[in-house]
């Protein structure tokens, strides 16, 4: 058995009221493999209801602090750890397995923010390569039906079967194998087929929202601008009114690049925001940039991933 003690104290200034106060132990494991970490009481339970409850509910857990967890596997119990620490954007993980695994633990461990995470690093992982079956096979036995995993499974599945993936092709083979194996993958693709009839699957990555417990919120704005492009009136109030290198920065400059790409600017529309960047120096430099920076890339969309933009994006807008 070995211990492990904390050693990121520090790491984050904002995050210092965490990691004050007593530690709580936290057994993961048993026998020879069983892993102990003394973890800021306060760190667990900002982070997860189900440590909040066991160490406010008057249970022996809140009075010896002490919690035990017999069932998890310490190897990817270090990885939330870590997660605890430094959040999903700088955790590194070796495959999309262990994505899978760390969603399922988040969904035991009551932890919300790990599970959305775990599920945009899963989605982007598969935006570019196929779901094998021993990853769907993770998801069908650590989830249940009707679960937001299971539910990106089968929206993935459907499309790299119509989508991404001639017929035939062998790496749709691990979709067909696991249809045979289990029932429950199975019943379920199927009734998405049904509703979906012959309308366009839909893609994870261009929309996470259905997967995540706590999607991001989007304002009516950057909707109408998704649809219609940056107005030049828009334009000119966020490049006069926000500091350089904001978020409101970004999005207007990544607007711009899009809808300039794709051309999506009606002629006086067009007109307009070259004459902003005449006369606007650090937006015309700052556009070039980003040109440049994105090279000859398919087009971003702006909904695809608001995280980006998370400082603009407000509720009930």
């Amino acid at each position: 058995m070995t211990e492990e003690r904390s050693t990121y104290k520090g790491v984050f200034p904002d995050a210092a009221d965490m990691l004050e106060g007593s530690p709580a132990a936290v057994h993961v494991g048993c026998g020879d493999a069983k892993k102990i970490w003394h973890l800021p009481e306060t760190l667990l339970k900002s982070k997860s209801e189900f440590f909040t409850k066991a160490l406010e509910g008057g249970f022996t857990e809140g009075i010896s602090k002490i919690i035990t967890l017999p069932e998890e596997n310490p190897d990817i119990f270090k990885y939330f750890v870590e997660w605890l620490y430094i959040g999903d954007d700088q955790l590194v993980v070796p495959d999309s397995d262990t994505f899978v695994c760390l969603w399922t633990l988040g969904d035991r461990l009551v932890c919300p923010l790990l599970q959305d995470g775990m599920m945009c690093d899963l989605i982007a992982c598969h935006s570019d390569y196929y779901m094998g079956e021993g990853t769907l096979k993770q998801i069908y036995d650590g989830s249940t039906r009707g679960s937001k995993l299971r539910q990106f499974a089968v929206d993935q599945c459907l499309f790299d079967v119509r989508k991404r993936y001639a017929q035939g092709n062998e790496k749709l083979w691990s979709y067909s194998r696991f249809v045979k194996d289990n029932e429950d993958f199975a019943q379920q693709l199927a009734e998405a087929t049904i509703l979906l009839g012959d309308g366009n699957p839909r893609d994870p990555l261009h929309d996470k929202s259905p997967y995540l417990l706590n999607p991001p919120p989007c304002t009516s704005k950057m909707r109408y601008t998704s649809d219609h492009g940056m107005p030049p009136y828009l334009l000119a109030f966020i490049w006069d009114a926000c500091a350089p290198g904001s978020k409101l920065h970004k999005f207007a400059l990544d607007q711009c690049v899009i809808y300039a790409r794709m051309g999506g600017f009606d002629a006086p529309n067009k007109e307009a925001i070259i004459r902003f960047a005449e006369e606007h120096e650090d937006f015309a430099k700052a556009y070039v940039a980003v040109s440049i920076t994105n090279g000859h890339r398919e087009r971003r969309d702006l909904l695809q991933d608001l995280g980006d933009y998370s400082s603009i994006a407000k509720p009930n807008e």
